[in-house]
């Protein structure tokens, strides 16, 4: 009788054009409970459906990733066009019970491996990774050619302790050819392409140096054209400049390597401002990593970089402000295109002959940041920066500096902490009334409660609407004479996220 009422309950859904079913499983693509349950009423239903519930994967934990290799059908993998990762594990002794006996010294990559296998179809992939990524990884990225968004952060609270070195991320990055939109979040500076900031190289006149951890066992990562060949006990006896040149275990790439009448001078290191030789980047953003490289100023030429349109940087959280001020000019002027309409700063600019630095910071004038990035590639020059966003984490006393540095934004955002509002409007006043509104035709201010690390802690609240933060009575005042100030000076004003 239960089958019959279950056969009964069902018909009429069967009876339903193709269309019209698909169209109520769009509906409940984003109800995933309801969508599952739906998959459960009949087999027709449940291979209807499975592409839909399939399409959007979030796997938050090593013991997550595991259950899911080992219960989710492998030809499901080929629905996946969205996937969430983290491979932390989630409390003491839950690798024990939960996740296999490791076979290898690194499982952690090993099962990443095994998922990407079974998505050949990725669009966007999220990796929050704990225990670092072993560079045998590599491969199974170059198999994903449809993957246009990846983002890559160092879950790990010490991320000196399983680092994620620039030159396994920048391999990793110019691997796909379709990448468009690259994130990454803690990634560690390599030896070899910062030898300055290893103690040892500093002179001994030189003040105490800022921690910056250093990866230093990252010279595996190659960009050899063929697959490595077993390594003769000679290769450790070699400079490693020389054992680099020898052999590489990176797959073959298009954006890596070229024929000799192609590429007649020697590929760019695998450092971080070699991510601007690729193609098909439009957004780039770097947060909590050092970003000091002399190679910023040997960008490629305006034919040969990416054009970027959206750049978001931040700064290692040991590396000093005037210092960290310079890198992220370094990196404005070595991208500075007539493309980039948004900009994200959670770091302030310095203007010329404040906080150079030298050697490996490279330094560039707030002049040079504009020149650069007023050239263009044969566009109009009305075609500027629509947006700078500045953050927090970027001090009131840098806002001035920072917007005369990028004085072509049409619009400013402003995003302060409640204790903060007050010093950010009186500055971005200031910077109104001394005529320094230049190109601005927008303020916006942005009240935020609070700061995790460089992301801004979102609140509890419904979608379309915006938390309400308490501001004291000086801040009020500030909001009311940068009001005033923009009036006059005929700029639009917003204000967002203020408690009346």
């Amino acid at each position: 009788m239960h089958t019959l009422n279950n056969a009964s309950q069902s018909a009429p859904w069967l009876r339903l054009p193709a269309e019209m079913q698909l169209a109520v499983i769009a509906v409940l693509a984003d109800d995933r409970p309801a969508l599952s349950a739906l998959t459960l009423t009949s087999k027709s239903l449940n291979t209807l459906a499975t592409p839909a519930l399939y399409n959007r994967v979030s796997i938050p934990s090593l013991p997550a990733l595991h259950a899911f290799l080992a219960c989710v059908p492998a030809a499901h993998g080929a629905h996946i066009r969205t996937l969430s990762l983290c491979t932390a594990s989630p409390g003491p002794g839950a690798d024990e019970w939960r996740t296999p006996a490791a076979a290898s010294s690194t499982p952690r990559t090993d099962a990443l491996v095994r998922l990407l296998a079974r998505t050949p179809h990725l669009a966007a992939l999220s990796l929050r990774l704990s225990g670092g990524l072993a560079p045998h990884a590599l491969p199974a990225f170059a198999r994903l050619p449809r993957l246009a968004h990846l983002a890559i952060a160092n879950a790990d609270d010490d991320a000196a302790a399983a680092p994620l070195s620039e030159r396994l991320v920048t391999a990793l990055a110019l691997s796909l050819p379709a990448l468009t939109h690259l994130a990454l979040a803690r990634v560690t500076r390599s030896q070899l392409h910062a030898p300055d900031l290893a103690p040892c190289a500093l002179p001994r006149a030189s003040p105490a140096p800022f921690a910056v951890p250093l990866v230093t066992n990252d010279g595996a990562v190659r960009r050899a054209p063929s697959p490595p060949s077993s390594t003769s006990p000679a290769d450790d006896e070699k400079p490693e400049q020389e054992q680099e040149q020898d052999h590489d275990p990176l797959p073959p790439s298009p954006l890596l390597t070229a024929p000799p009448f192609l590429l007649p001078a020697p590929a760019p290191p695998l450092a971080l401002p070699t991510l601007l030789t690729h193609p098909a980047l439009t957004h780039l953003s770097i947060l909590g990593t050092h970003l000091g490289s002399p190679l910023w100023r040997a960008a490629p030429t305006p034919t040969a970089r990416a054009r970027l349109t959206s750049l978001e940087l931040g700064a290692h959280p040991n590396t000093p402000p005037d210092v960290a001020a310079a890198h992220a000019r370094a990196v404005l002027r070595a991208a500075g295109s007539s493309a980039l309409r948004r900009v994200v700063l959670h770091v302030g600019l310095a203007e010329e002959g404040e906080g150079e630095v030298s050697g490996e910071g490279g330094e560039v004038s707030g002049e040079e940041v504009e020149g650069e990035m007023e050239q263009g590639e044969g566009e109009g020059e009305e075609q500027g920066i629509e947006e700078v966003r500045l953050t927090p984490l970027v001090p009131p006393t840098a806002l001035a500096p920072t917007l005369r540095v990028l004085r072509r934004a049409a619009r400013v955002v402003l995003q302060a902490l409640p204790e903060d509002v007050a010093d950010v409007c009186e500055e971005m006043a200031a910077y109104l009334h001394d005529g320094g509104e230049g190109a601005v035709k927008a303020v916006c201010v942005e009240i935020v409660r609070a700061l995790e690390g460089d992301v801004v802690v979102d609140a509890d609240v419904g979608e379309g609407e915006v938390e309400e933060v308490e501001v004291d009575e000086d801040g009020r005042e500030a909001v009311s004479v940068l009001r005033e100030t923009c009036a006059r000076a005929g700029v639009r004003w917003e204000l967002v996220g203020l408690l009346v």
